[in-house]
């Protein structure tokens, strides 16, 4: 990183800091009271993007903006963090209730099957056939089946660790994974 860069970055992530400060304000107060905070914070912010433009080239400097304006966001945030007293409250039905069967040491093993290499398996079978046969151009392919492999591999576990049953999302994953795979071998 060159001086320029750092002198860039750092002035970024000040107008960064006062944006996102200024937009926090603005959220706290009342609309008519907020309003001059909004604009504040959103040109302190535009601002801080066109500095790190200007100064380091326009790939470079919005990948400075991009990490400055995660950082001041992440310190507005835990700026803005308090520590609240615990409600009392009775307990609540909720739709995502544990399972009302007993636990097995082979249902777990399953499920760490069904979640990790199987939905893995399928995600990959997925991935393999859009970056074969995607009406796209050969780069796009391969970048979109790369993309969608941990997607599917994390929609997979999620779906097969919410889910009570276990044969289910075992058959409908194979049936996904060996699809996957066949249609990219034609």
């Amino acid at each position: 990183m060159s001086t320029t860069d750092a002198i860039a970055f750092l002035a970024c992530v000040a107008l960064m800091a006062v944006g996102t400060m200024a937009l926090r304000r603005a959220l706290l107060q009342r609309r008519e009271a907020g309003r001059h905070w909004t604009v504040l914070g959103w040109a302190a912010i535009l601002t801080g993007i066109g500095l790190a433009a200007v100064l380091s080239g326009a790939e470079r400097g919005l990948a400075l903006a991009g990490v400055a304006i995660s950082l001041a966001a992440i310190a507005a945030v835990l700026l803005g963090f308090q520590r609240r007293p615990e409600r009392v409250r009775e307990r609540e039905v909720s739709a995502a209730e544990p399972s009302e069967r007993t636990s097995r040491w082979w249902r777990g093993v399953v499920r760490v099957l069904l979640a990790g290499p199987l939905s893995g398996g399928a995600a990959i079978g997925v991935g393999l056939a859009v970056a074969v046969h995607a009406p796209l151009g050969e780069a796009d392919r391969l970048v979109l089946g790369g993309s969608l492999v941990p997607l599917g591999w994390a929609a997979g576990m999620a779906w097969t660790l919410a889910d009570d049953r276990i044969v289910r999302p075992g058959l409908i994953l194979i049936a996904v994974g060996a699809a996957g795979f066949a249609f990219s071998a034609v």
